[in-house]
């Protein structure tokens, strides 16, 4: 299996003040979000200075046609990029806010991004109206100012963010860390799936019962692999002991056809193509199984290690992967996977 090698950051490999100090001294990026006709360069400029220390970038803006496709894509988008805030704008002086705002609110605090309702274009609306509106939103949990009617807005944007830049910082590294480690457990799993045409390919060697031992071998690299992707490599022994439980013998049991393969081998010609094409799909189906069983095990260590960084690597993949846990999730990955090739077929 090739694991691609990329300059790209593993933040998940490195400690929490680790990864604190490369970001300490980066600006905390923030997005300002809202309608088409209320986000403008003229209104993040003007954040900007208010709010020192800090890098407001423009970010999604919606129009009323699209609103509901837009809004979802972008939202998303907008979390994955992890800002350390963002700033919600709704024009008060054509509009309040709709089910769409609301919605937009809960994907915000779903994806642990905190955010400012900021009502613009508020001159000309009664006070008493924006308050209300305002009130409203702090009713339900949402932290909201009117910059045009109350002269102390930005100051109390400003003093919040300042009093809470050590959380916002935790927090960005938090998900840094954590994006990281999906982003290469995403990595891992599509090369499990490359290196299964070469699972495959064993399946058509016409020579009758000689694959079962290229096919381990096969994927006892591919298993390395995964732990290296991981930087786990120096804890491969207590990993492979555990996937050692399965043994060659249950690995070879999942075959169910495998010997009636076997068989259609001695019949040249066809019998190397039948044989070829069930035990090809049965060994794709095994080695996918394994190999992302391997990568469970390798995500749930990492991913330990980003909440307790002298955890006992050894003795927590014991604790969590032994027994049967390893046979079973094994056996359900590889059920799945055989399940979606035959609805490939």
């Amino acid at each position: 299996m090739h694991m691609a090698k990329t300059k790209r950051t593993k933040w998940f490999t490195m400690t929490e003040e680790e990864v604190k100090d490369e970001w300490s001294d980066r600006p905390l990026i923030g997005q300002v979000v809202g309608y088409e006709n209320v986000v403008t360069d003229r209104l993040v400029k003007r954040w900007n200075e208010a709010l020192d220390g800090y890098e407001v970038e423009r970010g999604p803006t919606y129009d009323d046609k699209e609103m509901k496709t837009v809004k979802k894509r972008t939202l998303k988008q907008l979390i994955k990029g992890r800002p350390a805030f963002v700033l919600y704008a709704i024009d008060a002086s054509v509009s309040t806010f709709n089910d769409l705002d609301i919605a937009a609110f809960q994907t915000l605090d779903r994806g642990d991004v905190p955010f400012y309702i900021v009502l613009v274009n508020g001159a000309s609306v009664p006070h008493t109206r924006i308050e209300q509106l305002l009130e409203t939103f702090r009713i339900n949990g949402y932290r909201a100012v009117s910059p045009e009617t109350d002269p102390t807005a930005w100051g109390t944007i400003e003093e919040t963010f300042g009093n809470e830049r050590e959380e916002l910082l935790e927090r960005v590294v938090e998900h840094v860390r954590l994006d990281s480690l999906n982003e290469t457990k995403g990595e891992v799993e599509k090369a499990i799936r490359q290196h299964v045409a070469a699972s495959f390919a064993v399946g058509f060697t016409p020579i009758p019962f000689a694959d079962g031992p290229i096919l381990l071998a096969n994927q006892g690299k591919m298993i390395s692999r995964i732990f290296k992707a991981y930087e786990l490599g120096g804890f491969w022994q207590q990993a492979q002991t555990l996937v050692g439980t399965l043994g060659a013998g249950q690995l070879l049991s999942q075959l169910g056809r495998y010997v009636a393969a076997q068989v259609l081998k001695f019949i040249p010609g066809v019998g190397t193509i039948a044989g070829g094409m069930i035990n090809g799909t049965v060994a794709s189906a095994i080695t996918v199984a394994l190999g992302l069983t391997v990568s469970e095990m390798g995500y749930e260590a990492s991913k330990k290690q980003l909440i307790d960084e002298d955890v006992d690597i050894d003795a927590f993949l014991q604790e969590t992967f032994g027994g049967d846990t390893v046979k079973t999730m094994f056996q359900q990955f590889f059920e799945r996977e055989t399940e979606r090739l035959k609805d490939k077929k």
